[in-house]
């Protein structure tokens, strides 16, 4: 019985390690998509191996504030939503592409993406919306 136990622990680990490493070639491959120090964050923890603390050296910031950055970018670039939306560039203006890259990879907030751009926060809300419910459409169609 134990000896299944072992094996079943060391499958898990196995599966585990597999996941985790298509998880970070995922991430490699989405890296083009960031800019600024998110990429050079991002890059410096995937092909680098870089600690948080050294990141955080350079960035001057703390462990921390590195930590949960690069935890939320790899968040945003693993969202399904995001890439239908980039996948699918063709049905957005360049001001909606740029909208997706500020809201959904930078994580800007609306209110500061409409002080950016100059025009209203509802104005950025409702294209964000019908991005989304587009991001759904395209979803649903995709699933049957």
């Amino acid at each position: 019985m134990e000896l299944g136990a072992k094996g079943g622990l060391a499958d898990n680990a196995r599966a585990n390690r597999r996941l985790r490493a298509e998880h970070v070639h995922l991430l490699r491959q989405r890296l083009e998509l960031l800019d600024g120090l998110d990429r050079t964050l991002m890059t410096m923890h995937l092909e680098n191996g870089a600690t948080f603390r050294q990141m955080a050296q350079l960035a001057r910031v703390s462990e921390a504030a590195v930590s949960r950055r690069v935890r939320r970018l790899s968040e945003r670039l693993c969202d399904e939503r995001v890439l239908l939306l980039l996948r699918h560039r063709d049905l957005f203006t360049p001001r909606e592409r740029t909208l997706v890259g500020d809201y959904f990879l930078a994580g800007r907030s609306m209110r500061r993406i409409a002080r950016q751009w100059g025009c209203s926060y509802y104005q950025i809300r409702r294209t964000l919306q019908r991005l989304e419910r587009l991001a759904d459409t395209i979803s649903r169609a995709k699933a049957s």
